[in-house]
């Protein structure tokens, strides 16, 4: 039988025009930094190999501190799905949240927990080191998620962009935390929130917390776990704040400030 001339459509399409969306919003990203600076940065993005690893290279060149707290969220929140797997093996966790846990993979996770933040490639240096953002600031940092989801389209696992675009998510839907007083972007609640989104809620605060930033006072690890854990049922997911509780006795965090 003949073969006929095809279009070339479908995945591959898909693919290149979501490849070149993302070089597109680097190079934009990179556009306002100091010449010398933008062309060493893409000099270094020219020498990695892998999209994964160009895309996350150029968070990290742009935002070095988001390297480390990347790889201590991905840490941290593999920890805890270690401890929630255990729970359901003891079946000291039964039912649907059970069947949530063990359909969870280490590699959906760890992928989410490693680009949670990708969409802060957006910001300027001065946006993410502010801790005293007006009112029209904050929401623009509110929208991170959604464009970490939106970069991650057709490169990560389905599941790990989702983890990416619900990292944000309160438990309880109602903690006074953006603009609207509810988590963001979907304000979404309860089991509506994936649990790696949910995960990483817990492990991505703890962090942030406890990483030394300059923009933010030395906290002890007992007082934020406490703070953490006042918030379960608010911000976060009670069963995960449990996890947590024995997951960060284990961890070993790297401090941004070298300390």
């Amino acid at each position: 039988m003949a073969q006929g001339h095809r279009k070339n459509s479908g995945p591959n399409h898909h693919t290149t025009h979501g490849a070149d969306k993302r070089e597109t919003a680097i190079k934009k990203a990179l556009a306002k930094l100091p010449a010398g600076e933008r062309e060493k940065i893409l000099s270094e993005l020219d020498k990695t190999v892998g999209k994964k690893m160009r895309l996350f290279k150029a968070l990290c060149l742009k935002h070095p501190s988001l390297e480390i707290h990347s790889h201590n969220v991905a840490s941290l929140s593999l920890l805890i799905l270690k401890k929630l797997k255990e729970k359901v093996e003891n079946r000291k966790i039964i039912g649907t949240p059970a069947l949530e846990i063990s359909s969870l993979t280490t590699g959906v996770l760890r992928e989410g927990a490693m680009f949670h933040d990708i969409g802060k490639i957006h910001f300027s240096r001065k946006m993410l080191e502010n801790p005293l953002l007006n009112v029209h600031q904050e929401g623009m940092r509110h929208k991170h998620p959604e464009r970490g989801a939106v970069l991650s389209r057709g490169l990560l696992e389905k599941d790990s962009e989702i983890i990416i675009r619900s990292h944000h998510e309160n438990h309880g839907g109602d903690h006074l935390e953006s603009p609207t007083g509810k988590g963001y972007p979907g304000n979404l609640s309860g089991e509506k929130i994936p649990l790696g989104a949910r995960i990483v809620r817990v492990a991505d605060s703890y962090c942030a917390m406890a990483e030394g930033r300059t923009n933010k006072r030395e906290r002890s690890q007992r007082d934020i776990v406490k703070e953490i854990s006042s918030l379960k049922n608010k911000s976060y997911d009670p069963l995960i704040v449990e996890a947590f509780e024995e997951a960060v006795k284990e961890f070993n965090i790297r401090k941004i400030n070298g300390k």
